[in-house]
């Protein structure tokens, strides 16, 4: 009795070790000539791949004192609420691009 106990321990802590510390392979994305990811070469349906360039779009910027009230579903973001200031509004956007670091 005491060697299935030993055992059935044995087991179950294999079990939990292996749940825990499984990786997920993750093939590779095929892409076309244009750097569009081929959707009809994925193996199932992901694969994993590093962007080349990350854009982002500034309108408005404020600065706030605390943190202000979240939206709700009838209400937007209350900025009053948080002591917030607009610091920076701009018509056209304000577009910055992060590039990869070549390797």
């Amino acid at each position: 009795m005491k060697i299935f106990r030993n055992l059935l321990l044995i087991l179950a802590t294999v079990f939990v070790f292996e749940l825990t510390f499984t990786n997920e392979a993750k093939a590779a994305c095929t892409t076309d000539d244009d750097g569009a990811i081929e959707l009809a070469q994925l193996a199932g349906d992901m694969c994993e791949t590093t962007p080349d360039l990350y854009e982002i779009v500034i309108y408005k910027l404020y600065l706030c004192t605390s943190a202000p009230t979240g939206p709700t579903t009838t209400t937007t973001v209350d900025l009053d609420s948080g002591g917030c200031e607009e610091v920076f509004e701009i018509r056209v956007a304000l577009q910055h691009l992060f590039h990869k670091e070549p390797q």
